[in-house]
């Protein structure tokens, strides 16, 4: 017996290394009262770790080598603990069989690690002294804690007033007037999934998922969605997304989004003049113009994935978990930019496009009037 209860222990722990984030810990609990019949039978070796790193080398960084391991400030962090704390997703009473809580500090290092590098579970499990599940758990209760709790707080459609500072944020860069935000599309590469993974290769032959977002003249996000697969096109992914559904309210005195190609033009979207060889020197001027300040939106996925760097490659499983994950660390990166946060070393390359193709659709003559103004009047 002890033998057969060791073994499906071992298999247990296996089988939680290949499981999401979002469902690890209802796995656990199914397989709980094995766990507690091998600790009666057998005495459980000890796994050989790094001890004491969250507990007394993390303490003793200097400000700089804090924001250099963990992606954020100390000064975020704080604040972030303080907020976390006050989730009900982060346990703050005894645990299965008397076990004390990990901290809600600890619960977040994982968490900012995790985020913040490309390393193996197994690595960060040694790093911080904890099991393989405990990671994948301490990540899901973060991630979900961001979510339900302070995105709604950070990642905001601006208010009039504030949509006039923005506005006047992208007129100074380069002239045009009621500019409210910049949208795009940004491919997050994954590993292929379980289910049906042919569906989430896109037109470059990699596996993804599609992160769309919306941000102001300071790389803030507006707006994010993401979830679908990666070879689903930008401008359909938009269309069936929340915001979508409500565009119609969000656009007052005549503002607008810009968008690439790949978007429809209307009222509320103005996009770049289709380019195949017969533009005018005035409308290769705005598709200039119009190119440049919307660079805003690259540079902000730029920032969000060199902080973050797991989103160049997440290695999961199970999809279920991953648009909680992106949104949790789009949330950081509005949080850090709401601290003035320094970013400029995080910054990386500018991504390329992946389902960048043209819209095909007829635009409406109101659209055509507005482009057409704004270039007379700007370009």
């Amino acid at each position: 017996m002890k033998v057969i209860v060791a073994g499906f222990a071992t298999f247990v722990e296996e089988f939680l290394e290949e499981e999401s984030v979002q469902e690890e810990e209802d796995v656990l609990e199914e397989f709980l009262p094995l766990f507690y019949a091998n600790n009666l039978l057998s005495e459980r070796r000890k796994a050989v770790r790094i001890e004491g790193y969250a507990e007394t080398v993390v303490p003793n960084y200097n400000l700089s080598e804090f924001r250099s391991h963990f992606r954020i400030s100390a000064d975020t962090f704080e604040q972030l603990v303080v907020e976390l704390g006050n989730c009900p997703e982060l346990p703050t009473g005894p645990q299965h069989g008397g076990r004390e809580p990990i901290s809600v500090e600890k619960h977040l290092l994982i968490t900012l690690w995790f985020l913040g590098n490309q390393e193996a579970i197994r690595s960060i499990s040694d790093r911080f002294n904890v099991t393989k599940s405990s990671v994948f758990t301490c990540v899901n209760r973060v991630c979900k804690a961001l979510k339900n709790n302070i995105t709604g707080q950070v990642i905001v459609w601006p208010n009039q007033a504030r949509a006039q500072v923005i506005m006047e944020g992208f007129r100074k860069h380069k002239g045009l007037p009621g500019v409210r935000g910049a949208i795009d599309g940004s491919h997050i590469p994954l590993k292929a999934p379980q289910e049906c993974p042919e569906n989430y290769i896109n037109r470059k032959n990699f596996h993804s998922v599609n992160l769309t977002a919306i941000c102001d003249d300071e790389m803030r996000f507006l707006d994010c969605y993401a979830g679908w697969p990666g070879s689903v096109h930008d401008s359909r992914v938009f269309k069936n997304s929340d915001f979508y559904k409500t565009v119609n309210d969000k656009f007052q005195d005549d503002s607008y989004l810009l968008g690439d190609s790949a978007y429809t033009l209307e009222t509320w979207m103005i996009t770049p003049f289709k380019d195949r060889g017969n533009l005018t020197p005035q409308q290769l001027r705005f598709n200039f113009i119009h190119s440049s300040t919307r660079m805003v939106i690259e540079r902000a996925f730029s920032l969000l994935k060199g902080r973050f760097r797991r989103l160049k490659y997440l290695d999961m499983l199970r999809i279920q978990g991953i648009p909680t994950v992106i949104i949790a660390a789009c949330t950081l990166h509005n949080v850090c930019l709401d601290s003035s946060d320094q970013w400029e070393d995080f910054m990386g390359d500018i991504e390329e496009e992946v389902n960048g193709f043209e819209n095909i659709l007829t635009p409406g003559c109101h659209a055509v009037a507005k482009r057409n103004e704004l270039m007379q009047n700007y370009c």
